[in-house]
């Protein structure tokens, strides 16, 4: 029990030293939820990258992560248009900061999102994730995962400070979608401006949240570890070094 206590006491320590880590971790990315919605991002009329698959993109810790424990599931939006991933696809990432993510520089950008965006990205996650997450059918889903998508885009890939009337990135990217829905189309670029609108220009915490970094994948964006997830982590990597120990004390 003394063993825990000291675990308990570092949990905290643990949410935040994440963006310190030097060492890689692998992940498994698994699915879109409901498929995903096929479509390209554009800035202006150029286009960003091919047509890809975007949604809630779900994963599950393979190495021994702070993130949680090996095993559990979590679910990720991108904040890196040009890197890919592939189902089923297995991926070393780091635990950073978000306002240090995506890495390497995007042609879009100057450097990492910065700390302005990576506060409006909290944002929007507390206002906005629970129209993904608690949606009513699947076709309500997929457009709210759709708009959150490139909402998450906007802000990422947003100019600060923001004016809603310049030509940056919340203003001039949208998506055009692989299967031709108008329909469809407008009602995801116009929730994606209006939801990146609201979190760019307002002030206030939002949801702490943590980027899964690399410079060979595509950079994700997740919510920042609880407590127990933390200490969860802790005590597997902290009993896999006790294991190591133990072995290498056994060979001498």
């Amino acid at each position: 029990m003394r063993f825990v206590r000291s675990i308990a006491a570092l949990a905290a320590v643990a949410l935040f030293a994440c963006a310190a880590q030097a060492n890689s971790v692998e992940y498994q990315f698994n699915s879109v939820t409901n498929g995903g919605v096929a479509l390209t991002p554009y800035l202006g009329s150029t286009a960003m990258s091919g047509a890809g698959i975007i949604g809630q993109y779900n994963w599950t810790i393979v190495g021994p992560s702070t993130l949680g424990p090996v095993g559990m599931n979590f679910y990720t939006f991108c904040v890196d248009i040009p890197q890919d991933i592939a189902v089923n696809g297995q991926y070393d990432y780091t635990l950073t900061d978000p306002s240090n993510a995506p890495k390497p520089i995007s042609t879009y950008m100057n450097g990492p999102m910065g700390a302005d965006n990576a506060a409006a990205l909290g944002r929007l996650w507390a206002a906005d994730i629970g129209n993904v997450v608690n949606a009513t059918s699947v076709a309500n889903e997929l457009e709210a995962a759709a708009a959150f998508q490139v909402a998450v885009w906007k802000i990422t890939y947003n100019e600060s400070p923001d004016n809603v009337n310049t030509n940056d990135a919340l203003d001039n990217l949208t998506i055009k979608l692989y299967t031709a829905n108008s329909a469809l189309q407008n009602q995801i670029n116009t929730d994606a401006f209006n939801w990146a609108s609201a979190a760019l220009n307002s002030s206030g915490p939002g949801t702490p949240l943590i980027a899964l970094s690399s410079t060979t994948a595509q950079d994700q964006i997740t919510m920042a570890p609880t407590p127990a997830a933390a200490i969860a982590g802790l005590v597997l990597m902290a009993g896999m070094f006790v294991f190591r120990l133990r072995k290498r004390q056994l060979m001498a």
